[in-house]
């Protein structure tokens, strides 16, 4: 884990059964309910013919990376840099740096510099707002 990361409100569920498969960067934020799966479970359907078969894969968060409520992130899945997760995401596949990505499965919504136009003109509506008050 990197510097200046926040997990918020995670559980014992959060980075799974395989924890030391996970790497974050710095400057990352994890939210409730975010998992973080390194394994193909559905592997136990082979168990029969294939006794203690096990499939896992890494995942890595890059540096500023924002991880939205309830996010999947799946195995072998690298996140880049200075890229956003959406609330509920099922992420299958790397994200580029400078990506939002949402949905299920999580693809590109838009690039960080869009949202980052998005949120601020949003932000200066709110001190409008606020300084009506």
């Amino acid at each position: 884990m990197g510097d200046d990361c926040r997990l918020l409100d995670i559980d014992p569920l959060t980075f799974g059964s395989e924890p030391h498969l996970i790497s974050l960067g710095n400057r990352v934020t994890v939210t409730a309910g975010v998992r973080f799966i390194t394994h193909d479970g559905a592997a136990w359907v082979l168990r029969k013919s294939h006794p203690g078969i096990g499939v896992y894969g890494p995942i890595s968060v890059g540096n500023n990376v924002f991880i939205g409520f309830n996010a999947l992130i799946l195995p072998d899945v690298h996140i880049g840099d200075d890229s956003i997760v959406a609330a509920g995401a099922v992420v299958t596949r790397d994200v580029p740096s400078g990506a939002v990505v949402g949905g299920v499965p999580a693809r590109v919504l838009s690039r960080i510099t869009d949202y980052e136009a998005r949120a601020l003109a949003k932000a200066e509506l709110n001190t409008a707002v606020a300084d009506r008050r």
